[in-house]
């Protein structure tokens, strides 16, 4: 279950979320409070890219939102923005990380034709918030998104 966190001050003022806060109670949602936030609990399959990334544009945080990141080759250097971009050896000196160096050893890469993705949570095991996926916000993809194997029929 996707979790959103939004501050009062942007459900006070902003439009947009006021709609979307309206809608997600109006379809069952359960909303909690934390502090001067609201939470809502959300099915992934229910929101849509262009919505999260809105969400998260705003200042809201968005938790446990399982996508994955279209890469154009496992040897590419991971971006520095994104957590786990670097390693830090035991003299302190920061290598760069590839896609492969990033996941962990039970994480496999998603390929199909010429196209390479890898899920959010290969890195730490669990989805990075969106906030933590700035760097490759634009490379985002939805898994009911991501193109189909073809299998040969035998």
């Amino acid at each position: 279950m996707t979790k959103i966190t939004i501050p009062m001050s942007l459900i006070d003022t902003d439009e947009n979320i006021q709609t979307l806060a309206m809608s997600a109670l109006m379809k069952g949602a359960n909303a909690s409070y934390k502090g001067e936030a609201v939470i809502y609990p959300i099915e992934s399959r229910f929101l849509d890219l262009n919505t999260v990334k809105y969400l998260d544009s705003v200042g809201a945080i968005i938790e446990n939102y399982s996508v994955f990141i279209e890469i154009t080759s496992k040897t590419d250097l991971v971006p520095s923005g994104l957590i786990g971009a670097t390693t830090l050896n035991e003299e302190d000196v920061e290598t760069p990380n590839t896609w492969e160096d990033w996941k962990r050893y039970n994480h496999t890469f998603y390929e199909v034709d010429d196209r390479i993705f890898i899920g959010t949570n290969a890195h730490l095991g669990k989805d990075l918030r969106v906030d933590e996926l700035a760097s490759v916000i634009d490379q985002l993809v939805r898994p009911q998104d991501l193109p189909q194997r073809v299998t040969e029929e035998g």
